[in-house]
């Protein structure tokens, strides 16, 4: 614990920082909030409301466990520095799981899965004090889950690192589908339908809690005790099994063994410095495991967000603006490019070709982007039978397409966040990346305008026109707010880089 509150103490953090650690603290607070609430409000009569606690837990659960794989766990403390400090692998183990329960996380957490134990003191004072206890146990094995797995996906290779990341990309995008779900679920879930959803949210360990509660308020002695048991069950086996997971990472070491092939490829961008850019670029957005898994992120939930309006009410509204929801996601992650190079600035310093950078980093971005949401928007329009939201997702995607290329390397050159000790953006970055979700939304302005002004004459043509504006918005966001950032590069660059150097050397 002093180790964490010195770290703590003594780390650098800007003002933008500690703003937005704020911000994100009381956004969690008012989510977790909103969940007790929902305990002491919801229906007390049958198993409805145990159902959808159970729902709300696992949100919980899976977005705690999913922010553990993506961080790899606590910066303040680094794990791989107990590697030679002579303390017994248990005793160490023992502390370190304590010290995972005292975050802020898991205070958010505890108000949320309080909602079991609001639930049961409505129905019943013993079903109230079987939901405190189910809470607890439910608290202590999401913690000692989230230990494990922040501790376990760095282990062993790059290739394993690589994979780990990519996976947590994969839980994160989940969970965030799985939030628009959540309201629409519920509702299914007061009726006690679809029983398959019933059956699965009962069975899995985050609705433990609410079944034993409702059990206990019926009355059923085996359907308290029989989840209670399988809680501390759990608890208990992940309790033994820390031990062997946090020797198997101390223990570890990275090895790499790659192979060079030099093969002759014919020459597609153009051989300038904005053209070395381009590649370099659409290389990273392959390779590197940060940009990989945020584009994975953006892919999923923009093409997720869409189709669940299909899969709760039939409905194929959202379908023809897939593309523009992905395109907003993918240019919002994309915001921290000077962020995750790092100390490799200097190379950029050191030829003195920050615009053409800037433009490469532009243009790369809407060669990987651009065809695939392009693809979306018409697959979307042609399944969703809707031909007057035709004008409307071309046009909006125009604008979005140049608003974000605008937007990315502006965002990365005024507020680059430096990657943290695990190699992955701190908590600030989460605040900026929905501060670009509003700047290229507010980029589409004009063209939405248009389009409102078309729908409410009834003239076809206005619409249209639409998508010609947001052609022609979009390319001036690109030029514009590039020369911004160009500027900025130039004139900043010493700064940026001596920020992301140093944090560099605190790691």
């Amino acid at each position: 614990m002093g180790m964490r509150a010195a770290a703590l103490r003594n780390a650098r953090q800007s003002r933008f920082g500690t703003v937005a650690l704020l911000a994100a603290g009381v956004f969690g607070l008012l989510v977790a909030v909103s969940t007790l609430l929902f305990g002491i409000t919801t229906s007390a009569r049958g198993t409805g409301g145990a159902a959808q606690l159970g729902l709300l837990s696992l949100s919980w659960m899976a977005g705690r466990i999913g922010f553990a794989a993506f961080s790899g766990g606590d910066p303040a403390v680094p794990l791989d520095l107990f590697r030679t400090i002579p303390v017994g692998r248990r005793i160490l183990a023992r502390s370190l799981a304590l010290l995972g329960f005292a975050d802020v996380a898991t205070v958010l957490l505890g108000i949320a899965l309080a909602g079991t134990v609001a639930y049961g003191f409505r129905r019943d004072p013993v079903a109230g004090l079987v939901g405190i206890l189910g809470t607890a146990l439910t608290l202590i094995m999401i913690g000692l889950l989230g230990t494990i797995v922040a501790a376990a996906v760095p282990v062993g290779s790059r290739r394993r690192q690589d994979l780990g990341t990519l996976l947590s990309a994969a839980v994160i995008s989940g969970v965030v589908v799985l939030g628009t779900l959540i309201q629409p679920l519920l509702a299914l879930l007061a009726d006690g339908r679809p029983r398959a959803l019933v059956i699965m949210v009962e069975i899995l360990p985050s609705g433990w809690s609410a079944d034993a509660t409702s059990a206990a308020a019926a009355g059923h002695l085996a359907g308290t005790l029989l989840p209670l048991a399988a809680l501390a069950a759990g608890c208990a086996v992940l309790y033994r099994w820390w031990p062997y997971v946090l020797d198997a990472r101390l223990l570890s070491q990275a090895t790499s063994s790659r192979h060079v092939r030099s093969r002759s490829r014919r020459r597609v961008l153009p051989a300038t410095a904005t053209g070395a850019v381009i590649c370099r670029e659409l290389r990273l957005w392959i390779r590197d495991p940060n940009r990989a898994g945020f584009l994975l992120v953006a892919v999923v939930v923009g093409l997720g967000v869409c189709v669940v309006p299909l899969i709760s009410q039939g409905t194929r509204v959202l379908l023809p603006f897939a593309g523009c929801g992905t395109a907003i996601i993918a240019g919002a992650v994309a915001g921290n490019g000077y962020g995750f190079d790092g100390a490799a600035m200097a190379v950029l310093l050191d030829t003195g070709a920050e615009r053409a950078d800037v433009r490469g980093r532009q243009l790369a971005w809407l060669l990987l982007l651009g065809p695939y949401a392009l693809a979306l928007t018409v697959v979307g329009g042609l399944l969703g039978g809707q031909p007057w939201a035709l004008p409307w997702s071309y046009g909006l995607l125009a604008a979005i397409l140049g608003g974000a290329a605008g937007v990315i390397p502006l965002s990365s050159v005024v507020a680059p966040q430096p990657l943290d000790a695990n190699g992955s953006p701190g908590p600030t970055w989460v605040v900026k990346t929905y501060a670009s979700i509003v700047l290229i939304a507010l980029s589409t302005t004009p063209t939405l305008a248009v389009l409102i002004i078309g729908r409410a004459v009834g003239s076809s043509l206005i619409t249209w026109l639409a998508v010609a504006i947001g052609v022609i918005t979009g390319t001036v966001a690109i030029m514009v707010l590039g020369r911004l950032a160009g500027s900025r590069a130039v004139a900043g660059g010493p700064e940026i880089y001596q920020a992301l150097s140093q944090a560099g050397f605190r790691k």
